[in-house]
């Protein structure tokens, strides 16, 4: 596991009152550890959708876990998590060119095998979508990726 920290200001009208948001980074293999805070936060999100559900990701990552080896993102605010994704970072050819592209959630499989992902979104528990987009921008740019990939995007904003 990879811990990443960045201090957002959650209520920009309000006095400022930084918070620390954690990104923990977990490998495909601590699923299992996972997937507790995953349900809760799938069962209580209102960003929540069958696609991001604990029952559709599991299979996802049983099915494509091993293949493409995506990170599991949960975010922290004062120890409790308050949101979950996954990354799948996969090199694609178009034409000459070899494309980095992380992929929100599920993604990066082979064409043939491709999942139909619809409604996606982060989880994040309500009231904490600004922190959670920050922490995930800050993560994003620590990697190398040419393209960020969000399919199935849900209507309205992401997060």
């Amino acid at each position: 596991m990879i811990m990443f920290v960045l201090l957002t200001d959650h209520f920009p009208s309000a006095p400022v009152r930084l918070r620390p948001v954690k990104v923990l980074v977990y490998s495909v293999n601590d699923w299992f550890k996972v997937e507790p805070l995953w349900a809760k936060l799938a069962d209580s999100s209102p960003h929540s959708s069958f696609y991001l559900s604990t029952d559709w990701t599991a299979a996802w990552i049983e099915t494509f876990g091993e293949l493409l080896q995506p990170e599991i993102l949960v975010f922290e605010e004062e120890a409790v998590a308050v949101g979950a994704c996954l990354l799948v970072k996969s090199a694609e050819r178009r034409g000459p060119f070899r494309v980095r592209r992380v992929y929100l959630n599920t993604g990066g499989e082979d064409l043939a095998d491709r999942s139909a992902m619809e409604f996606n979104s982060v989880l994040c528990r309500a009231g904490c979508e600004q922190g959670i987009v920050e922490a995930l921008g800050g993560y994003l740019r620590t990697l190398e990726w040419d393209e960020f990939a969000v399919e199935g995007i849900c209507p309205g904003p992401v997060v």
